[in-house]
């Protein structure tokens, strides 16, 4: 029994691992390097889709002081999903979800690519005032800004006390130009702007990705359909990626830990008798482009918030999180999906 029990699990296995490889379409050698979903993500999308791939990584931030100030500028306006309770208590409502949120604004908007350029005072507001008109390219904005006081429900993510917050009054952030545009929209008045990262360029990079594994999603069920589910979702991170990790290095490379200064301890393995090293080393993978990450999640709050309002003028709106909405009212049946 143990024996034909064995053997099941291994077809099952196999059966598995050879669907999953067929679907990542990769040669098997490549598959197997690839220890995660994001990592198997990123590396189908940078070899079955090489071109948009290389408009992906086509920012360069390099290890040059341009190049840390712009990623350290952007990452300021890199939050996360909207999670809010705006009232303890909903009877007879309704909860909507949005079917794959990020992987949605993914595939329908424009991602900024490319060498951006920096400007300060008059020329960033001329910059946003150009962008605005005629909405081509994409950037962030640094400005103070003043939300209405009458808002219930305000547009602007802050982060306040270690937390994610949506307040309303005077703010000073940094935030991307569609973010901005959405508050101006709601009320809200620039007071100063004070520099900008743009770009000129923008593309749909994602969208035959995001296409491919949505196709295969809604015909399947199980596994499969989980399998491209999570690979839709797991790409947009690696975008985002801290550039300095912390890497378990022999104790030989503490001289050169040492000479390039990065920060290091010493420790030691009890089992095998082994000493080594855990070091802050930053990363030089050409697949850290934080502003990818930063603009995915920006359009995904911008969807959530138009659909927040959109509720909220029909009735009571209790509760929102990253990709769904607890409201009083039912959605327009244009909104919702058989």
């Amino acid at each position: 029994e143990l024996n034909e029990y064995l053997r099941l699990d291994c077809v099952a296995l196999y059966e598995i691992v050879t669907m999953l490889i067929e679907i990542s379409g990769l040669p098997i050698h490549e598959f197997l390097k690839c220890p995660t979903t994001a990592s198997l993500a990123m590396k189908v999308y940078q070899m079955n889709y090489p071109e948009d791939y290389e408009k992906a990584i086509s920012t360069n931030y390099g290890y040059s002081k341009w190049g840390e100030f712009t990623e350290d500028f952007i990452r300021k306006a890199y939050y996360g999903g909207r999670t809010e309770v705006f009232q303890s208590e909903l009877n007879g409502g309704f909860h909507y979800d949005v079917n794959s949120l990020y992987p949605y604004v993914m595939k329908v908007n424009p991602i900024p690519i490319g060498k951006p350029r920096h400007h300060k005072g008059d020329k960033a507001r001329n910059v946003f005032k150009y962008w605005y008109s005629y909405r081509q390219g994409g950037g962030f904005l640094e400005c103070d800004i003043h939300i209405p006081t009458t808002l219930h429900i305000p547009p602007l993510p802050h982060r306040m006390y270690k937390k994610l917050c949506f307040p309303v009054g005077n703010l000073s952030g940094i935030w991307t130009f569609e973010e901005i545009e959405l508050a101006l929209e709601m009320g809200a008045k620039i007071k100063e702007i004070h520099q900008c990262i743009y770009f000129e360029n923008t593309d749909y990079i994602f969208k035959d990705f995001v296409s491919y594994f949505e196709e295969i999603k809604n015909t399947s069920d199980g596994a499969k359909k989980t399998f491209a589910k999570l690979m839709q979702n797991a790409l947009y991170g690696k975008f985002g990626m801290q550039r300095v990790r912390q890497t378990i290095l022999p104790v030989t490379e503490i001289e050169t830990c040492e000479e390039k200064g990065y920060p290091y301890v010493e420790l030691f393995n009890p089992v095998y008798g082994q000493e080594f090293i855990e070091a802050a080393v930053p990363s030089k993978a050409p697949y850290i482009q934080p502003h990818i990450a930063a603009y995915v999640t920006s359009y995904a709050r911008i969807l959530l918030y138009r659909g927040l309002i959109k509720q909220l003028e029909k009735g009571d709106v209790a509760y929102c999180d990253t990709d769904s909405i607890a409201c009083e009212a039912i959605f327009d049946d244009d909104m919702v999906d058989d």
